[in-house]
C-alpha cells in the first residue's frame, strides 16, 4: 500500500518483485499511471510504503490470475482506496 501523507488517501497494488514495482513507481520519468503520476508530482519523501498483506497467508499461487484479482479487488474495497477517496482509478477486471 502507498500512503499520501498530506492527505491519507491509499493506493493497493500488487506485484510479485515488490521493489522492482516500487522503484518503478517511484523513478518514472514519464509516469503513465495515476499513482505514478502522483509520486512523480509530489515526490516519493510524500508518501508512505506499506505490505499490508502476501500470497502466502491465502496458500495459494500468485500465478492464478483471476484468484489475485480478486484479493486485490478486496483490498481497494477493504481499504477504501478507489477515488476520490483513495488512488486507485479502477478495479482491475476479473480474467
Amino acid at each position: 500500500m502507498i500512503v499520501r501523507k498530506s492527505d491519507q488517501k491509499s493506493y493497493v497494488g500488487k506485484s510479485i518483485e515488490i521493489l522492482h514495482r516500487l522503484r518503478q513507481h517511484i523513478s518514472k520519468k514519464n509516469p503513465k499511471t495515476h499513482i505514478d503520476k502522483c509520486i512523480n508530482n509530489d515526490g516519493a519523501e510524500q508518501f508512505k510504503y506499506f505490505i499490508i498483506d502476501t500470497y502466502k497467508n491465502y496458500d495459494i499461487d500468485f500465478f492464478n490470475r483471476s484468484l489475485e484479482t480478486v484479493i486485490e479487488n478486496e483490498l481497494i474495497r477493504d481499504y477504501k482506496t478507489f477515488q476520490p477517496h483513495g488512488l486507485n482509478i479502477c478495479y482491475y477486471e476479473r480474467i
